[in-house]
């Protein structure tokens, strides 16, 4: 399975709750709903006087469904007539930006967060949403300076803290990426992904024994969490030890049966070991539980390409070169 930065979310998606597809995502992954607002990271004093507004928190609830559907406009119609009835909450302010974000409407989302600065100058909330949107403009410096003067203020912040390091990976800064994963371990020394997180920034800065290390403790906290059975498979692939590699990949299968990615990166390791038998009973696998999974018919046709079997490999290919 390939190491990259994209590895890092994985993080992002298991300590907030989702992979992050959209701006809005980064400020409201700990907003499971109105009614679980205290999350690391973000509060609104001001939700509990908006319940006491029946219409505005039937409105609000209505764009919360919307938004969880994908329907942001939708979501943000809600939103305002929400904010109609209770004008002055921060809250709905801080959905209205969101959804903004959501539907890449910049200039209106920096309204709503100035919006937000008028009624609480402090608020972090709207320094969420600042950075938020200056990720999306990409404006990584900007997203950074938000971020840090929150952290600072707030050391153990989950949030802000995962947010700026994704922002220094993707400027390649691993070094200050792995510092901010540190902090986080030391306030969740049981967080199997910030290891992981932690083992793939070693790996990059070329520390291999302390990239395994990490790698190692998180699947000791979690035993079935492929992602750092899989980084050990590819270290072990790149030293050329196809046999360890293997074994760790077959590790990798029997903690998550189902996905023939793993099951493709074993049978590629059989192919850089030259057991081309095993390879092709590996693919053949996949084939019978994903018959148009188009890299194991590309990847059988290779082994049989470098064994001169011709014949067998136009057999997987020419399915791929039909027009569908």
């Amino acid at each position: 399975m390939p190491l990259s930065a994209a590895d890092v979310y994985d993080c992002r998606k298991h300590i907030c709750g989702t992979v992050r597809a959209k701006a809005s995502d980064l400020v409201s992954a700990f907003l499971g709903s109105i009614f679980c607002l205290k999350k690391p990271g973000l509060s609104f004093e001001d939700t509990p006087l908006m319940r006491q507004n029946a219409r505005a928190f039937a409105h609000c609830l209505m764009g919360v469904i919307f938004e969880n559907r994908q329907e942001y406009q939708s979501a943000l119609d809600e939103f305002k007539l929400a904010l109609q009835e209770a004008p002055d909450s921060e809250y709905l302010n801080f959905k209205i930006a969101s959804s903004y974000l959501d539907l890449a409407q910049y200039d209106s989302a920096r309204r709503e967060i100035d919006n937000i600065l008028r009624l609480n100058p402090d608020s972090l909330n709207a320094r969420f949403l600042l950075a938020a949107l200056y990720f999306e403009k990409d404006q990584m410096g900007s997203a950074s300076g938000e971020y840090e003067p929150i952290i600072r203020q707030d050391p153990g912040n989950i949030l802000a803290s995962a947010s700026l390091a994704d922002i220094y990976i993707m400027e390649k800064r691993h070094q200050d990426a792995l510092e901010v994963y540190k902090r986080l371990v030391q306030a969740d020394e049981f967080s199997p992904y910030l290891y992981f997180n932690i083992g793939l920034l070693y790996f990059k800065l070329g520390d291999s024994c302390s990239a395994r290390e990490s790698f190692r403790k998180a699947i000791d906290l979690r035993s079935d969490y492929t992602a750092p059975i899989a980084a050990l498979a590819v270290m072990a692939e790149l030293e050329k030890d196809y046999v360890r590699a293997a074994d760790y990949f077959k590790q990798a299968i029997i903690a998550q049966p189902d996905d023939c990615r793993i099951q493709a990166n074993l049978a590629m390791v059989f192919v850089l070991a030259g057991s081309f038998e095993d390879a092709i009973q590996e693919y053949e696998k996949m084939l019978l539980d994903y018959p148009d999974y188009a890299p194991a018919r590309a990847g059988i046709a290779e082994v049989y390409i470098q064994t001169k079997k011709y014949d067998e490999a136009l057999k997987y290919l020419e399915p791929l070169a039909v027009d569908r």
